[in-house]
């Protein structure tokens, strides 16, 4: 920490801590707490608008025009999560240097880089008329609560000197750019492709990541011409955005069924993000003439994302497609701004980008080409660059997309085909759609622009310099896969494989099978019509399907060391249920990382963490090398071939030694949720003295990355902790009056007010807490009412 940056951003939390732990604390927390009681005069309005809290602080908001609702939605999210508002926003226009000093100028370079504020501009040039109004009208109640005379700032928002300027139309789309990075798959691994390639052959890395079941590996031939490129050091700011952590909506369960207990369809969705404080979900109920819908929203966006209407019930997963891309160019040995395609030498041309600090400002260069941004740097002597491709960086006009309307025109949908009819405008979002209607329909349908890509598959880095591959548009919105009421009467999705599509794989980076067919499975097996009680089971299940194949493969050999034969009993009576307290399932969950390393660090060394991470959220090796001959069995460190056997052995004494030398001796400290927990961890907390102030946790954790109820962990990291989960449950049944929905945190930002981890509680014990339809909602459970008046 020796650049102003930095201490600058020490300073800030310094001065955080003791607020938080001095005297003062009542008096810094409670003034930025939300006025939810009374009423507020002279705002622009056509009408006045009644915004009911219940007791976990949900508003129901009541407006007679969709403008005046709309108005007040974006004043509620500004009541309650400013300061989240406010840093996506930066995230997005690659501003967070401003606020945060240096350190985020690397974040601030690949932003604008990779072109998130172009296309958020180049959405906000889609929006129709009405579209655009009802999005400045919700903007409009954003900029109302920063104008207020009596309005507080965020804690937050106070210790950082940091006021709001006011919101735009663009601004309000920063979400859906900022999804649309994070729900593509194949970056990440592009880039370790990149790091390891020259280490490691084609056969190798499909060994690493193998076909999932039912596809077969595109034949990538170039990878090999590539290994032998020099493609120059990486930038920082490329991987900026490769947290540890996987991609948001790396993995999402959704399932329905035609026909519940009582005749009717019935939904249930929980998306899986990064565990993160405030929880990303912002749930509200609006009502207006002609629209009535309620549901998961997200601070910064109008309407309702996942949600419900009077007739119709929807959820989300992410469809695991690829639309980014890096292709290699060779660059001209005279002049390293200068890359060849197709033997002609091309100019790259330069951007500067200016980014704002505090007090000055700080130029970073951009060079472009036909196919993108230059991601590695361009130093003489180095033989070729590589290039992004995605939705931000594609050229004005190569692309359209109507997200934002789509979700607006869902809001109001009371059937499944009208969903489909409004769905098909999305084409940044890499999403399926799973709804259920009051009529008995169910579907599923995936969403986005998948690129039609010529002369590549796009799960490697593509030769640029051939001008032979590119891609030639996308596929169309009519092509992408659906399912409408299937005979089964039931349909499910947890970002397993999508079968190709008029000869395109939607991607080669899926999640493997697991949770998918154990859904299908309870399903399936129910002996009566399901329940809503069956599906909150269901998302509870922590049944490992992962380790119910694995497991007769790797305990049917004869080990000969009798600590492994130990272990092996211990597995070999395990329920295969990963509950948080299972000492066989922390043994099994460390065992299969301790396989992994012995797999692949002596081929990979430093890269080994890197590659577990990836390996955490695709399906991987430890999949598939028990029944595919494989070269990676035989460690290159030793002088002798091993046998599987040798390498399952070994793992199983690593893995009970570890347990030893972390848990004790075996005995009741031996538990999953020791080594497994989930901690509530507000960014502000780096300091221990914000701990208590601003973290919650922790807690034992059930599950794992393969389980329904998914707590996914990041091996290469060292430890277990729960770095992503379900991000919310709901269940819904179309034609009732509510659905059924809970959070992780609380509906706000504001540390230390009552709806700030009130949901923490139930959360744990797996409760859903009643959302309301009905005009008088929520009925006896207000607790405060707030009148806007024009």
């Amino acid at each position: 920490m020796n650049d102003h940056g930095s201490r600058f951003r020490l300073s800030v939390l310094i001065l955080l801590a003791a607020v938080l732990t001095g005297g003062c604390v009542s008096v810094m927390v409670e003034r930025g707490w939300p006025r939810t009681a009374g009423t507020l005069t002279r705002l622009p309005l056509s009408a006045p608008v009644t915004i009911r809290r219940d007791a976990f602080g949900i508003p129901h908001i009541s407006a007679d025009s969709e403008k005046d609702l709309f108005f007040a939605q974006g004043y509620v999210h500004a009541q309650d999560r400013l300061f989240q508002m406010e840093m996506v926003r930066r995230l997005v226009s690659g501003t967070l240097s401003e606020v945060l000093g240096r350190w985020a100028l690397d974040t601030d370079h690949f932003a604008r880089l990779a072109g998130f504020p172009d296309l958020c501009r180049r959405i906000a040039a889609g929006l129709s008329g009405p579209e655009r109004e009802l999005l400045a009208s919700y903007t409009a109640g954003i900029n109302s609560f920063l104008a207020a005379e009596d309005r507080e700032l965020p804690l937050e928002c106070r210790v950082l000197r940091l006021r709001p300027r006011p919101w735009t139309v663009e601004d309000a789309l920063s979400n859906f750019v900022l999804f649309s990075w994070g729900l593509a798959t194949n970056y990440a691994q592009e880039l370790f492709a990149l790091r390891i390639m020259k280490d490691l052959p084609l056969k190798s890395w499909n060994a690493l990541f193998p076909a999932s079941p039912g596809a077969t590996l595109p034949p990538d031939r170039y990878f090999e011409d590539l290994r032998r490129l020099d493609t120059g050091r990486l930038l920082a700011a490329a991987r900026a955005f490769l947290v540890p952590s996987p991609p948001p909506g790396s993995g999402s369960n959704a399932w329905a069924v035609a026909a519940g207990a009582d005749g009717r369809p019935l939904l249930a969705n929980d998306p899986h993000l990064a565990a993160s404080v405030p929880q990303l979900w912002y749930f509200c109920h609006l009502r207006t003439p002609g629209l009535n819908v309620a549901g998961a929203s997200v601070a910064g966006t109008p309407g309702i994302l996942i949600g419900r209407t009077h007739g119709l019930t929807w959820g989300l997963t992410n469809v695991m497609a690829d639309y980014t891309d890096l292709f290699v160019v060779r660059l001209d040995p005279q002049d390293p701004h200068r890359y060849i395609v197709a033997g002609q030498s091309l100019a790259m041309e330069e951007e500067i980008l200016t980014i704002p600090l505090r007090r000055r400002s700080v130029e970073r260069s951009v060079w472009h080409t036909r196919y993108g941004p230059v991601i590695t740097s361009l130093r003489r002597g180095a033989e070729a660059a590589v290039v992004l491709k995605w939705y931000g960086t594609l050229p004005a006009g190569s692309l359209q997309d109507r997200s934002p309307g789509a979700v607006l025109a869902i809001n109001r949908a009371q059937s499944v085909d009208e969903m489909m009819e409004a769905a098909a405008g999305v084409s940044v979002l890499g999403l399926n759609l799973v709804a259920a209607d009051s009529s008995g329909h169910i579907a599923l349908q995936a969403l986005g622009a998948v690129p039609l890509r010529r002369g590549y598959s796009g799960r490697l880095p593509a030769d640029g310099s051939s001008g032979a591959m590119d891609w030639e548009g996308f596929l169309s919105a009519e092509a992408m896969p659906r399912l409408v009421d299937p005979a089964a009467g039931r349909l499910a999705n947890a970002n397993q494989r999508l079968p190709a599509v008029e000869g395109v794989d939607l991607s080669h980076s899926w999640c493997s099978p697991y949770r998918y067919r154990r859904i299908v499975s309870v399903l399936s097996g129910l002996q009566s019509p399901a329940e809503i009680e069956d599906f909150r089971q269901l998302q509870l299940d922590v049944r490992s399907l992962q380790a119910e194949r694995l497991l007769p493969r790797i305990l049917s050999f004869d080990y000969q060391d009798p600590r492994a034969r130990e272990a092996a009993a211990l597995l070999a009576g395990w329920d295969r249920s990963v509950r948080a307290d299972s000492d066989a399932a922390a043994l099994w969950e460390l065992f299969v990382t301790a396989w992994l390393r012995l797999l692949i660090e002596d081929e990979l060394g430093a890269d080994t963490a890197a590659y577990l991470d990836l390996a955490s959220v695709f399906h991987s090796l430890q999949d598939e090398i028990l029944v595919r001959p494989s070269s990676l069995w035989d460690r290159r460190n030793t002088r002798r071939k091993e046998s599987p056997r040798e390498i399952l052995e070994l793992a199983l004494v690593r893995a009970l030694e570890e347990l030893e030398e972390r848990l004790g001796p075996r005995g009741p400290s031996w538990q999953w949720g020791a080594l497994h927990s989930r901690a509530y961890e507000h960014p502000g907390s780096v300091l221990g003295l914000l701990t208590r102030r601003l973290n919650r946790g922790t807690y034992p954790a059930d599950g794992d990355n393969e389980t329904v109820r998914a707590t996914g962990f990041l091996p290469g990291r060292d430890d277990y902790k729960v770095m992503w989960h379900s991000s919310m449950r709901m269940i819904a049944a179309p034609g009732e009056s509510s659905l059924l929905i809970m959070g992780p945190m609380g509906q706000s930002g504001q540390p230390g007010y009552r709806h700030y981890d009130d949901m923490i509680g139930p959360w744990q014990r797996g409760e859903l807490l009643r959302l309301e339809l009905e005009e008088n909602a929520p009925g006896g459970d207000t607790t405060a009412e707030l009148i806007l008046t024009p």
